[in-house]
């Protein structure tokens, strides 16, 4: 019973709230609550470091990335931004006594980023990115969680069948252009061999007739 009261007590963090073993929305981009959730987890409910709390939410957050098809940033980078967000939290937290204005301007400036994107995509995302919808979607999310990634998982089908019609035609023309060499060598083989059928002439049709001889006048 007490470790249950524990276990319960454990599953809520100062300003983030319920802590998750994994994160769990569908459709979106996770937030920095939702990254801060499992790491937290992982933190306080399995005993890991911070650095190993850090790096399975990031590849809790990495994954849902990937289904987006948007270019992210490398993994060291992310987790080094997450321990720097924890280390805010932790002054934050040892400071929440002193009620003065600029603990108080500091905890709201952190309590509004919390459900705002925690925006991993790559700096260069704006010109790796080769599908408009792709883009459309990272902006959307940016300006606060609007778009679905329904539409993306969509847009990712219709470019693999895209993809998919496009190897066909290649095929196909590859097929049509070996047909037409293979008829092409077949004529000139037929030519070939028809030339050397024909019958050769015979050697005196080539004999060279010289000029005619004079005729000698012998006198008696």
């Amino acid at each position: 019973m007490n470790s249950e009261r524990r276990t319960r007590a454990n599953s809520q963090v100062w300003f983030v709230g319920t802590v998750n073993s994994s994160i769990t929305q569908e459709g979106r981009l996770p937030t920095l609550r939702d990254v801060l959730s499992v790491f937290f987890y992982r933190h306080i409910e399995e005993k890991l470091t911070l650095s190993e709390s850090a790096d399975i939410a990031v590849m809790e957050l990495l994954k849902i990335w990937k289904k987006s098809g948007i270019p992210t940033s490398f993994d060291y980078n992310i987790k080094n931004r997450l321990l720097k967000v924890h280390k805010e939290w932790q002054m934050l937290k040892k400071s929440k006594n002193r009620r003065s204005e600029t603990q108080l301007e500091n905890e709201k400036n952190f309590c509004d980023q919390l459900d705002l994107l925690f925006d991993v995509a790559h700096q260069e995302a704006r010109n790796l990115i080769a599908v408009p919808e792709d883009w459309e979607f990272l902006v959307a999310q940016r300006e606060g969680q609007r778009g679905y990634m329904a539409g993306i998982d969509r847009d990712a089908e219709r470019k693999k069948e895209m993809s998919n019609k496009k190897e066909q035609d290649i095929k196909k023309r590859k097929e049509r252009s070996d047909r037409e060499v293979a008829a092409l060598l077949e004529k000139e083989t037929c030519e070939l061999s028809c030339e050397s059928s024909t019958p050769e002439q015979s050697d005196e049709e080539y004999n060279h007739v010289g000029p005619r001889k004079k005729k000698v006048c012998q006198l008696e």
